[in-house]
Formats: structure tokens, sequence, C-alpha cells
């Protein structure tokens, strides 16, 4: 298959996910975060009207992207996910292995060289026929045009280089970041293995599963999936196992009487000024000793603007989710994940809506009845906070958290097991 057709084949999948009208409010988001997001964006929106500046784009990338890498040499099973949470992934998985094939992993590779990505860089005609290809299927918005952008220098990279693929097994813990889905379309057609670890709460907006092995939360996330693979007419991957992203065994929900010191989450993309009242308004309460915030690692808030009279801190930065967990009574979450590891270790958790730039109740925790929406009554009134965690609620959140129903012990079982079972097909 020509180049020119596999990039424009791997457009079509990033732009596929990236251009959801549902991420549109995404832009503003990490524009108001960052400042050279704010420069960035309408500098991208104008030049990809431009194969010359698509050009230039491009060449960029390739020399100065610092999230690529490659697996070291001798290695079977690379791991690619350079977040945090990506990491922590891996970890869960990694810790599901014996020993044999722990020793076979390699989490994120080497950095690539500055020499081979000048060698890639200088390749004036692949290059400027990919530049073509991204101006032909330029998106309107800068940031999945970005997106674009970064997948299809990592096409080029990688294929320049098609000894960096030369594994059994590629594993990613994110479907949809542009580096690991320029990753995964070449490992495809490589003829390499492939397996996804889900590393956060995932919707039907999210790309349908096509690995040989997926590796998911829960059911709620397999049912997530199925809706995926049904709105884009694909059939749904069958070889899924459950691997539950704790430590321990579930706790249900309970909490003494107030004061309560509340703990509250942010996202990566806060609305600052909504959870500054919010901070206000709740720490001005006799019934709260304390406000605990935990920022998100890409975000950080600057207290300083509250004047709540109640002490109100912020979680040191690097500080595990558990020891948070531990210092607060409740929890209030925007659109998080966290959310549900606060439910698993038996905080009640309460929905905060308009705290982020997210559509309301994106990942449908309050439509499913797994997450109540906040009230402030539940900071007086410890009866009203414990209403809605009863029998019920416990039977609909076992689907977002398997250790409800079964041990951690097992899901590791299995999947040490599905693991072994893709190496060997890989070296038939």
């Amino acid at each position: 298959m020509k180049s020119s057709l596999q990039v424009d084949q791997l457009l079509e999948e990033v732009q596929a996910f990236h251009g959801q009208s549902i991420y549109k409010g995404l832009r503003s988001g990490i524009a108001k975060k960052r400042l050279i997001y704010r420069l960035l964006f309408p500098i991208v929106e104008l030049g990809s009207r431009s194969r010359m500046c698509n050009f230039g784009m491009l060449f960029g990338l390739i020399l100065f992207h610092p999230h690529f890498s490659r697996p070291q040499t001798g290695k079977s099973i690379f791991e690619y996910g350079p977040t945090r949470n990506n990491i922590s992934a891996f970890d869960r998985l990694n810790a599901c292995l014996p020993n044999e094939l722990t020793d076979e992993v390699d989490l994120n590779g080497l950095s690539i060289s500055f020499g081979a990505r000048i060698s890639t860089a200088i390749s004036i005609s692949k290059v400027w026929s990919a530049a073509c290809a991204l101006q032909r299927k330029r998106s309107p918005d800068p940031l999945p045009h970005l997106q674009s952008a970064i997948a299809v220098a990592s096409f080029l990279l990688y294929t320049q280089r098609p000894h960096f693929l030369h594994i059994h097994l590629l594993c990613v813990a994110s479907d949809h970041s542009p580096v690991a889905m320029a990753l995964l379309f070449l490992a495809r057609r490589m003829g390499v293995k492939t397996c996804y670890i889900q590393h956060a709460p995932v919707t039907e907006s999210f790309p349908p599963l096509n690995y040989d092995l997926s590796l998911l939360y829960d059911q709620s996330s397999v049912a997530a999936y199925e809706r995926s693979a049904r709105a884009r007419g694909v059939a749904m991957d069958e070889n899924i196992e459950i691997l539950p992203p704790y430590g321990e065994e579930f706790q249900h929900p309970k909490v003494k009487q107030p004061p309560y010191t509340v703990g509250i989450c942010l996202s990566s993309i806060p609305q600052v000024e909504r959870v500054t009242k919010l901070v206000d308004q709740i720490g001005s309460k006799p019934s709260v000793s304390g406000v605990l915030i935990r920022c998100h690692p890409r975000f950080r808030l600057e207290i300083s603007r509250s004047q709540a009279g109640s002490s109100v801190s912020l979680q040191e930065q690097g500080q595990s989710l558990a020891s948070f967990l531990d210092e607060v009574d409740i929890v209030l979450v925007p659109n998080s994940g966290v959310a549900m590891e606060a439910l698993h270790r038996g905080r009640p958790t309460f929905f905060t809506d308009g705290m982020d730039e997210l559509p309301s109740d994106y990942y449908g925790f309050v439509e499913e009845g797994v997450l109540p929406e906040f009230r402030m009554q539940f900071l007086e009134d410890a009866g009203a906070a414990m209403a809605h965690f009863d029998a019920s609620w416990k039977a609909r959140f076992a689907n977002h958290d398997a250790t409800v129903e079964s041990s951690i012990v097992s899901a590791k079982e299995r999947v040490a097991k599905a693991i072994t079972k893709l190496l060997e097909q890989s070296e038939k």
C-alpha cells in the first residue's frame, strides 16, 4: 500500500475521534489553561490551509515533539503511554505478569535520537506528500488538526525506522492519543500483536476496540465500547478481559456525622471561577471543618483567590489519590474517573456540574444512578448524604467496579494467561 494512502487512512481514524462535536469545548478549556495554546491555536487554524505551513508543522514536530520513543533492542513487549495515568495502567498490567514476561517488557522505551529525527525530516518528498494530505483533509478546528499533524509526524518517523517495531506485542493505555494511534496503525499492518489497557473511564464516543486483546475496567466499559461499535457499524472485539483499576477490595460508602473535611477533585480543564465560588460556599459552612483540593497533574489552582473562612488547602503535588481520600470525608468531582475510585474506597462522592469544560455528565455516571448530584444539605445531614448509597446503588455500581462481586486476584490470573497466549500466537 502506498504511503500516501496510508496517511489518508490514518488521518481518517484520528479525525473520526478528535473531530467529534462533543469535544468542541476542549479547545477553549485548553487555551484558558496555558498561554502557549492561546497563541498556537490561531496559528494552526490559519496555517492548516497552506501546504507549506503544514509542511513546516510536520518538520517541527518530527524534530521536537517530546513523546516519540522506541522499544529497546531485545525486548518483545513495548508499552507506550507517557502520561502518569498511562504508566499507572501499565503498572497494573505488569503486576499480573510472571517474572519471565516482565523481563521482556519495555515501558516507554528510549528517546528517539535527534539524528533519526533529522533523517526523517529531510525526506522532503515524503514530508511534503504528508503535508498535502494534511491540507487536503484539514480540520476547521485547530485542536483536531494539531492532533492529526502529531499522528502523521509519528507515522513518518516510525515508517522511516521500521526496525523500531520489531517486537511481538505493542501495548497502549490510550486509544486516542495521536502517537499511540500512529503506532497501532503501523503495528497492525506489520503483523505485530496489539493490546489495549484502559486507563480512564470511556464513553461511546471513543474509537471501537480493534486489538488482539483489550483489558477493560468493568462491564460498564464493555457496554460503552459495544455502543461505540454499533454506532459505527463495526463488529465488537471479543477478546476482552476485566482488570479492575484497584489494588484493594470494594468498601461500601459511609460517613460520620458532621463536621466534615470535604475533598474537591479538579479536572485538567476546570472552570476556575466556578470552582472558586464553590470552595467559598462550602468553606463558609459551620458543618465543614476543612476543604482539601486535589489538582489534576496538568493543572495547578491558586487558592489565594478563595476567601473562604474555613481552612482551604491544596494536596501537595505528586501525592497519591489514596492519601487524599484518607484525609477527607466527602468527595466532590466534576467529569472525572476519580469518582469511581473514591466510591470504591468508601467515600460518599457527588457530581458537581459545570466545574469543567466537558459536557454535563460526560461519562454518564449521574444518568446511570451511580454518582448522585451534590446538594449543599449533604454537608449538614449525614442521612441525606447517604440516602443514595443503598443496596440498589451497590448493584448498579457493580457494573463500574468488578471488585464488588469478584476478587482482584482472579482477574490478574486471567490477564496473565491472556497475555501469555497472545505472545505464543505471535511467535508461531
